[in-house]
């Protein structure tokens, strides 16, 4: 239940043997197969819930759809899907609770032919929303907005959520979360296979829950968790899942998928998605050896690409950043004097140059440069933050502002002819631990700044590398570790709500919390953003600019740089020049890929 907003997208293609005649699609796009290239270690998880992968979401772009809207690739906008809904119909009661009716086509149908019906809608959000699901997937929101989530638990009873018929199914907003700058998003649901999941799942005769017992609804949990998410049987999307061993996943065409909200189908065969070093990238799409490679960032990569004549590219504006995520709830970075020291330390303009190649720029908060609101409120938005630029002095300004002023002998304030490092009144050394996966550009600049940079004002910075997976497993609080600085990138959806990300309301999940941030003032407008009405837009970005210069000074995270993205391509392949967007990926867009005779 997701959503996006406006932005400008600048799409530049380059086409070998420009002025030629175009190649023409070849004939049976079913025996063909279409490579792409990932560039770290794939989880292998296909449901969504547990992991947050950006190379899993590519494979899950392409396994499931059918859900009751679509995102307009341009503004981000919910959209009624009419390839799934005959009708939606929307009633606000006496007591400001809304709900939304939806009746669905007939003839949906799951990749081994059982038909969609409203039933596999409902079951979604009731097994979803359930605790014992809940238990066994942490980042779930499922269903959290929708009047009586808060007593589903105990009742067995949805009071939001009704099963009507076959083909009609209805969801009810609770007041209490109304206005919703984002209200689509609250009821943007999609199917899950019935059948495949929890066979012996029974509705009660309200359809608003299962009769089934909790060690019933828990026992099917445990094995959507444990098999299902890596091997995915039954699936709604236009591939079918065949398999996932080395890091290469395999896709098959899904023969029974309808189409997206345009009636698209996909036609290529087989897509597959195996682990290319990224240094590696430029020789597999010149050898043929992978077909795509997407949100290529690193400029020297960009370079070659565009000037090979026999290479194709399309750009757009990231809807996100590369970042540091500083974990606020324990260890140096707890202190807010420490995580703005730490920003203070680097020269973020050298990852610009270094990592994009000039093809991006320093952002100074939780936004994509195309990003609507900031657009709007950019002049403002530079008057109220701090631009975080390398200085040791107000580095050294912010340590003698926190916890850690003391000498090792614990005289104050701190000397660096007496004492090489920082320390607190209990004889506590400045220490932080930074964890970035290995291979990667931006750990290896970081390493070339940070801990040196970090030793001038008194601070060990010790950063250690790892593979992605394991980067992941610290983030979300699956692994307990000592690390409390993480590199990594982040994108946002349409639907630009911090609610989940930074809310205190998250700050024990992690799941959801990343850097589980507290802060009342930051909880304050972070509620204003989202307690609007979507046709307050001024609202909305007056809003954003105060969240921002909150954020800014807390420094829950510390973006590195917002860049061009660029999707690389042989010149096998052609769909992507109309399609993608910062709001639509490439393998939201799949269906339009076809494969061409470049001979």
């Amino acid at each position: 239940m997701k959503k996006l907003f406006a932005v400008l997208i600048v799409s530049l293609l380059v086409l070998a043997g420009c002025g030629e005649k175009e190649p023409k699609p070849v004939a049976d796009q079913a025996s063909e197969t279409l490579t792409i290239a990932v560039p770290a270690d794939q989880d292998g998880s296909f449901v969504s819930g547990y992991s947050n992968s950006s190379y899993d979401v590519w494979v899950r772009d392409m396994l499931w759809s059918y859900g009751v809207f679509y995102n307009d690739r341009d503004t981000g906008e919910f959209k009624d899907n009419p390839t799934v809904v005959e009708k939606v119909e929307e009633e606000l009661d006496d007591a400001g609770n809304k709900t939304y009716t939806f009746t669905l086509k007939e003839g949906l149908l799951w990749s081994d032919g059982e038909p969609v019906t409203a039933k596999d809608y409902v079951f979604s959000i009731l097994f979803r929303a359930s605790a014992e699901h809940k238990d066994f997937a942490p980042q779930d929101s499922t269903g959290d907005d929708l009047l009586g989530f808060a007593d589903y638990a105990e009742t067995g009873k949805f009071e939001g959520v009704k099963l009507v018929d076959d083909y009609t199914f209805s969801l009810t907003i609770d007041a209490e979360s109304l206005p919703y700058f984002f209200e689509r998003a609250y009821v943007a649901a999609s199917p899950e296979p019935m059948h495949d999941w929890f066979p012996e799942a029974k509705f009660n005769d309200e359809g608003n829950g299962f009769t089934n017992s909790s060690e019933e609804i828990r026992a099917a949990a445990q094995r959507v968790r444990d098999e299902i998410q890596y091997n995915p049987k039954v699936t709604s999307g236009p591939y079918k899942f065949e398999s996932f061993q080395d890091n290469v996943t395999t896709l098959k065409l899904n023969e029974n998928y309808a189409g997206n909200y345009e009636g698209v189908k996909a036609e290529i065969g087989t897509i597959v998605l195996r682990l290319v070093n990224a240094n590696q990238i430029v020789d597999s799409l010149k050898k043929g050896e992978v077909d795509v490679a997407l949100g290529e960032i690193e400029g020297k990569i960009i370079d070659a690409v565009r000037d090979d004549e026999n290479l194709k590219y399309h750009t757009y504006p990231r809807n996100g950043y590369g970042q540091l995520v500083f974990k606020t709830n324990k260890g140096a970075t707890q202190y807010k004097e420490v995580r703005q020291a730490i920003a203070f330390l680097l020269d973020r303009n050298e990852f610009v140059d270094e990592i994009a190649g000039g093809y991006g720029s320093v952002v100074h908060g939780p936004y994509g440069t195309s990003q609507w609101f900031f657009v709007d409120r950019k002049d403002k938005i530079d008057e109220v933050i701090t631009h975080y630029a390398y200085s040791e002095a107000d580095a050294n300004d912010r340590l003698d502002a926190s916890p850690y002023k003391y000498n090792e002998d614990g005289s104050e304030p701190w000397d660096p002819a007496k004492s090489e490092f920082r320390y607190d009144k209990d004889g506590n050394k400045l220490q932080v631990f930074h964890f970035g996966s290995e291979d990667n550009a931006v750990t290896n600049l970081l390493k070339t700044q940070l801990p040196e940079n970090a030793k001038k004002v008194g601070m060990e910075y010790i950063i250690d590398e790892g593979p992605f997976p394991a980067l992941l497993d610290i983030l979300y609080g699956v692994s307990d570790s000592n690390h409390t600085v993480l590199n990594l990138a982040t994108g946002f959806s349409a639907i630009y709500d911090r609610y989940y990300a930074e809310h205190s309301d998250f700050a024990e999940r992690p799941a959801f919390n990343q850097s589980q941030i507290a802060d009342e003032k930051l909880d304050e407008t972070i509620v204003k953003m989202r307690r609007l009405e979507g046709t307050q837009r001024d609202e909305f970005a007056d809003a954003f600019v105060e969240y921002l210069e909150v954020w800014n000074d807390l420094l829950p995270q510390l973006p590195l740089y917002s860049n061009t993205y660029h999707d690389f391509f042989t010149g096998r392949v052609t769909g992507y020049e109309d399609t993608v967007t910062s709001l639509s990926s490439f393998t939201q867009n799949i269906v339009y890929m076809r494969i061409v005779d470049a001979k």
